[in-house]
């Protein structure tokens, strides 16, 4: 382990709750590193000196922790990623762009979910979709584009079902005001619906 990654370490789990010398016994256990507690205190103090008088990532660079992060990469994941294209960030810096940024998370979040529901209301395939949901060159992970691609779904199926709720209202509200509509929505069941069936129909 480098002296970076141990410095972002010990600031990572102190940071978290532990004392120094269960730092200590950690690094002994986990890592075969042997540092005392007096050590793992002064590395600490001077690893959260330095991070204090290092100037503050721009925006582009915050912009693109958060964007990482929203495509499903970890904190260590995007520190990694960060230093590979040589930025000079710590994981320090990426824990806190994260943990103090959670309305940029959603609203970037929120933009790519638009940008996947745009995509399918177009008819794109789900394989172009997910290629194109990218930052520069890092693409989405598996994962959270199936989670993304869940909330797209879900959204334009309701939007769906209210379209067709508000023309049950509108073709009996004259002679049922909204009884018919609650009715409808009452009935309203997915219970006796699984995946199972919705595949068997599809091959139907």
């Amino acid at each position: 382990m480098d002296k970076e990654t141990l410095k972002s370490l010990i600031i990572s789990l102190k940071d978290s709750g532990m004392s120094y010398a269960e730092i200590a016994k950690k690094l002994r256990d986990d890592y075969n590193i042997v540092k005392d507690r007096s050590t793992v205190y002064n590395i600490y103090k001077r690893a959260k000196t330095e991070e204090d008088e290092k100037p503050k990532l721009d925006k582009l660079q915050s912009r693109m922790i958060l964007y990482y992060y929203c495509l499903g990469y970890n904190m260590s994941e995007i520190y990694r990623e960060l230093r590979e294209r040589n930025y000079d960030v710590s994981y320090h810096d990426v824990r806190n762009i994260i943990q103090s940024n959670s309305e940029d998370i959603q609203e970037i979040s929120e933009e790519i979910l638009l940008r996947i529901l745009r995509l399918i209301v177009l008819g794109e395939d789900v394989k172009n979709i997910v290629k194109s949901i990218k930052y520069g060159d890092l693409e989405i992970e598996e994962k959270k584009f199936k989670e993304y691609l869940a909330q797209a779904y879900t959204k334009l199926i309701r939007e769906a079902v209210i379209r067709e709720l508000i023309k049950v209202y509108v073709d009996t509200k004259d002679i049922a005001k909204t009884e018919v509509l609650r009715n409808v929505i009452k009935e309203l069941d997915f219970t006796d619906v699984d995946a199972g069936v919705i595949k068997a129909k599809a091959r139907s």
